[in-house]
């Protein structure tokens, strides 16, 4: 290739290639030595990881997700497991679910950038160079973004890669392949996107597209007939809708936890985080794209079990607050610098509320320089339990280095059980001091010993009381000490 040319290229997207590195240095570096110092959670990251691990053996298409009790596919409806488990019979690790977020993430990216140079084509240098940088930090420091890579892992954050390609199709006005590829996708990402069907057909009846409005609209009410039936071909199912449920059995209940819910701080955060949005002059186009995003909005807020518009539920709302700035600026340029400070003061505002600039970048990275050893160890161990046959349970921070084992447990779940688990290795993780280990001494003839000497010890720590019982003794078979 010309030097020339990449050269210009390099100029051209130059705004966007520093803000993707400075973002890069920061978020993805320090989600992984989180991970390395065994801060990621069984909620989302072990689950997801044990449920493509035991798909990509492709021996069970629904199998049991032992962090949750529950069958995958009878909690969320993301079907879209099945062809991604493919590449964990390449790599088996939780890392790769960290991975896999960084690059819908950047999927995502990709459209917004396409969409942000049909824009400034014929602009000033200046103009194009500051709606380059706008976009980018929009869209890479976004607090709804954050909120869902700090609390990995999920489908619904992998949505917002296909999410931001059907706006870009909007945005063109091409409803192809590639426009009803990426709505496969986004269905499959979790059971509330086939609703988005219906402000699309809307978008696609207004744009004289009849035939593909009703295909959709059919295409999307299959789907959600297919997940409402779940339980008469897979059995019983997780209820993420009792929210809407108690609205038919109780309406006086049900508009009383609404009032609640709906001044809670997440629930005001989220609406003080979209003021810039009642403030733009929107257009024809720009309407569409709000409409696309009040249903899952509706949805979070009059349905489902939360409204909380963090994690991974907000990560989709991101491109969609995109496509609306720009289908804005697309004929009304003039506007670039009031919409554009307003965006920015909004990143600045959600930055700040969530305390990252406080907590990040690097805790993790100097946590592990200063702990090295110890983090090492503990990975060692959780290696050592994954690859032999014990029933483990641990606590929700070593699910993630333990979920390739199809046998591991929530620790929390294990005590609670009314039904005890047959549990080889309870994994106590109490300020560093006792982990189980093959390697170490195995008390199995002084197990009751072991285990009196075990409690009395944790039982002065208030919080720990809650999970302990001594009537589980009888299932104690390994406890192993590891001295620091």
């Amino acid at each position: 290739m010309d030097k020339k040319l990449i050269f210009s290229l390099l100029k051209k997207y130059q705004p966007y290639l520093i803000v993707f590195l400075i973002y890069s240095i920061i978020v993805p570096v320090e989600i992984y030595f989180r991970h390395l110092t065994f801060r990621t959670s069984g909620w989302d990251l072990g689950i997801y990881h044990q449920a493509l691990s035991a798909l990509s053996k492709l021996e069970n298409l629904n199998p049991l997700v032992s962090i949750r009790m529950l069958h995958i596919f009878q909690d969320h409806f993301d079907l879209l497991l099945i062809p991604i488990s493919f590449i964990f019979r390449l790599w088996n690790s939780a890392v790769l679910l960290l991975i896999l977020d960084q690059f819908f993430t950047v999927l995502g990216l990709i459209p917004i950038v396409l969409a942000t140079e049909k824009i400034v084509q014929g602009k000033s240098p200046s103009q194009a160079t500051f709606l380059r940088f706008s976009v980018s930090i929009v869209y890479l420091f976004s607090d709804f973004l954050w909120s869902a890579i700090y609390f990995p892992s999920h489908p619904t954050h992998w949505a917002m890669g296909f999410m931001s390609w059907i706006c870009y199709f909007v945005f063109i006005g091409k409803f192809g392949i590639g426009f009803f590829l990426n709505i496969l996708l986004l269905f499959s990402c979790k059971e509330e996107f086939p609703f988005i069907a219906f402000p699309l057909s809307l978008i696609l009846f207004q744009s004289k597209k009849r035939v593909l409005a009703i295909f959709l609209i059919v295409f999307g009410v299959l789907w959600i007939l297919i997940f409402l039936t779940r339980p008469l071909w897979l059995g019983e199912v997780a209820d993420y809708t009792n929210f809407i449920g108690l609205f038919f059995h109780s309406p006086n209940e049900y508009f009383q936890k609404f009032v609640v819910t709906i001044s809670s701080g997440t629930f005001l955060k989220s609406l003080i985080l979209l003021i810039p949005f009642f403030l733009v002059p929107y257009n024809k186009k720009s309407f569409l794209f709000l409409l696309i995003a009040i249903v899952p909005f509706l949805l979070r807020v009059f349905c489902l079990k939360t409204t909380a518009f963090q994690f991974h539920y907000s990560a989709i709302f991101v491109p969609i607050i995109l496509f609306i700035f720009l289908s804005i600026l697309e004929n009304q340029f003039h506007l670039i610098k009031r919409i554009g400070i307003q965006f920015l003061i909004l990143i600045f505002i959600g930055q700040i509320w969530q305390a990252h600039p406080f907590q990040h970048p690097f805790s993790s990275i100097l946590q592990y320089s200063k702990n090295r050893e110890k983090f090492q160890r503990y990975s060692v161990i959780a290696e050592s339990l994954t690859k032999s046959n014990y029933t483990v349970a641990a606590p929700n921070n070593w699910l993630p280095h333990l979920s390739a084992n199809t046998n591991v447990f929530n620790l929390a779940y294990s005590i609670d059980s009314n039904t005890p688990l047959s549990i080889d290795v309870w994994l106590w993780d109490m300020d560093g001091d006792f982990f189980p280990s093959t390697k170490n001494e195995i008390m199995l003839k002084k197990q009751f010993e072991a285990f009196e000497q075990f409690y009395e010890k944790i039982s002065l720590h208030s919080k720990v009381e809650l999970f302990v019982k001594p009537q589980f003794a009888s299932q104690f078979r390994l406890l192993i000490r590891i001295d620091d």
